[in-house]
This record gives C-alpha cells, structure tokens and sequence, in this order.
C-alpha cells in the first residue's frame, strides 16, 4: 500500500503486524520484524513507536546472537568428544 500511495492503509497494516512479530518463536524473525516495522514506523513519522521497535529489534538480535554462539560451542563440544 505504501508504494501504490496509500500511506494510511500501509500504516494501519504496519501497526496491525506488531503483535503477529511479538508473537514470532525464531528471535531472528523477531529481530528483522521489528526493525521492518521500526522503519515504516520512522516514515511515517511515528518517531516513538520506531524507537520501541528498534529496542525490540535488538533485544531479539541479541537473544538470537546468544542462541549463536551456544550453539556453536556446544557443536565445538561434540566435535571434541567425537575426536574430530
């Protein structure tokens, strides 16, 4: 809708979407959601509603950064374990 000129119906949608994202298991998929919504947001002028999403986008950044690298170490242990 945004790019077809309709600003309002794209904000509308925009903000209906924030709960689906809240609501998204993969932190990754949080992150980028957020940061999408935190941009429309910004667009529209909406400079405190963007601010949260941005604080949202990187909290779910880092939950994912952390899910990462325990990840990874626990693969480095069963490399280990297997003698590589």
């Amino acid at each position: 809708h945004w790019h077809l000129g309709d600003r309002q119906h794209a904000e509308q949608e925009a903000r209906a979407l924030a709960p689906a994202v809240a609501g998204q298991t993969d932190a990754d998929d949080r992150a980028a959601g957020h940061a999408r919504l935190a941009a429309l947001l910004a667009r529209f002028g909406d400079a405190e509603a963007s601010a949260r999403h941005q604080v949202l986008a990187q909290a779910a950044l880092d939950e994912f950064q952390a899910f990462q690298a325990a990840l990874a170490d626990r693969l480095a242990q069963v490399d280990a374990a297997l003698g590589d």
